[in-house]
């Protein structure tokens, strides 16, 4: 119905596999009847849909807009034709996987299908041990869950949430993809398995939490998949940070994290919130100054591995640290990829981070100019302590010829710009 269906929140999905999110609620100036009630669907699909939110009036003649999308990325849907999704119910978790009594798919170890020879015959498909990999696959035993891309719009009912005791054993819930919208929907969900350690929700549209929201504890979470949830204020990590002080892994990419350093810490500093945390992974967050946007994190303990592609970071700048802790001291391994870096120099700071064994490098500036044996080259003789560039890596042969080239290199230029300087003196 109309009043379930909440313009910037709910999430809807066409027989396609489509997914869009309801924009507007209400009659439509375009269409035959004036009370009939329509909900404008702005999909993800930019090309899915047939104009950008407007219309022109039936009686008016004129151009209403009723809201606001892409060219071709707006619909108006009756509320009949409008899928919100299921709940995440028990039968829908046990439809995920076959009974041990079911008829099986290879009688006999031959599967139902042929595969077309290079001569032009037909060969029998075999598939052993059906019965093997079906017992392995049961609920009862198994300890992660994919629940990708099934509609999956909120929990179940309180009436069936009994029932759910049944999996309280999960360890990972992979929840991508789906029709999520709400974070209460979501905190209730995670609350329905008490075990869990590993969660996604990637590409489910669930926005920040606000900023007096009550999350609750859960103490056993590891690791948390948010990428591309339209997370749009540092906030909601920082509440994140508090209900799961254990998170060791944590994916926020594809947000908007440029109001970081509007919140600074009243009491909880980012190395309290997060003092286990190994990688974290802020790829294509509108970061913009490794001052203001990556320093904050440099007093992380644990974090090893960061991941800070396709962002506008231009330059790289690690201030001296004091006698008593060095910046980012366990970081191993650094992502920089798509981002603006116009030099070396700008990089030149990285060898202030002692830890650092691994970094990945490509589609910058700098390194669009030159070949990619030649910036591997000199990647690893100004970076003494990398052991891996680009998931390669370095061997001691590898960096002695690095190392001696880049001198070569140097000392001609050096030569080039004293001799130009001399010529100039006797001119």
């Amino acid at each position: 119905s109309a009043v379930d269906l909440r313009p910037n929140i709910t999430r809807v999905r066409d027989p396609s596999g489509f997914i869009g999110t309801v924009l507007y609620v209400g009659p439509v100036a375009s269409a035959k009847s004036t009370s009939e009630i329509y909900a404008g669907i702005s999909w993800d699909d930019v090309t899915r849909g047939k104009h950008d939110g407007s219309v022109i009036c039936r009686t008016t003649n004129q151009l209403v807009r009723h809201f606001k999308c892409g060219p071709t990325q707006g619909s108006f849907l009756r509320l009949s034709k409008v899928d919100v999704g299921v709940a995440l119910s028990p039968e829908l978790m046990r439809s995920r996987y076959v009974k041990p009594g079911a008829e099986l798919v290879a009688p006999d170890n031959i599967l139902p299908h042929v595969a077309r020879t290079a001569g032009g015959r037909d060969k029998a498909i075999e598939f052993w041990g059906e019965i093997k990999i079906r017992n392995r696959q049961q609920l009862e035993v198994v300890e992660e869950i994919s629940l990708r891309m099934l509609g999956i719009s909120g929990p179940c009912s309180k009436e069936l949430q009994f029932e759910m005791e049944e999996f309280g054993h999960l360890r990972g819930i992979d929840l991508a993809g789906n029709l999520l919208s709400d974070w209460k929907d979501v905190l209730s969900i995670l609350r329905q398995f008490p075990k869990l350690q590993n969660v996604s929700v990637a590409s489910n549209r669930i926005n920040d939490l606000g900023s007096t929201s009550s999350i609750g504890e859960f103490p056993h979470i590891r690791s948390l998949n948010l990428n591309n949830c339209n997370i749009s204020s540092f906030q909601t990590l920082r509440l994140i940070g508090k209900a799961m002080p254990n998170l060791e892994e944590l994916c926020v990419a594809h947000a908007d994290l440029s109001d970081i350093e509007q919140h600074t810490p009243d009491t909880d500093t980012i190395e309290e919130l997060f003092p286990n945390l190994i990688l974290l992974d802020l790829s294509d967050c509108k970061l913009t100054s490794w001052e203001n946007h990556i320093q904050p994190f440099r007093n992380l303990p644990m974090l090893e591995s960061l991941i800070l592609n396709l962002n506008a970071i231009d330059s790289i700048v690690v201030p001296e640290s004091d006698n008593t802790r060095a910046p980012f001291p366990s970081l191993a391994s650094l992502q920089i990829a798509g981002n603006p870096l116009p030099s070396w120099t700008a990089l030149d700071d990285l060898n202030s981070i002692t830890s650092l064994r691994s970094l990945r490098l490509r589609s910058t500036p700098l390194t669009n100019l030159l070949g990619v044996g030649e910036v591997r080259s000199t990647a690893i003789a100004r970076f003494p302590s990398l052991e891996f560039f680009n998931a390669s890596p370095i061997s001691e042969r590898e960096r002695n010829e690095a190392e001696r080239r880049y001198v070569s290199t140097v000392a001609r230029e050096l030569l080039l710009i004293s001799s130009g300087a001399l010529l100039s003196t006797n001119n």
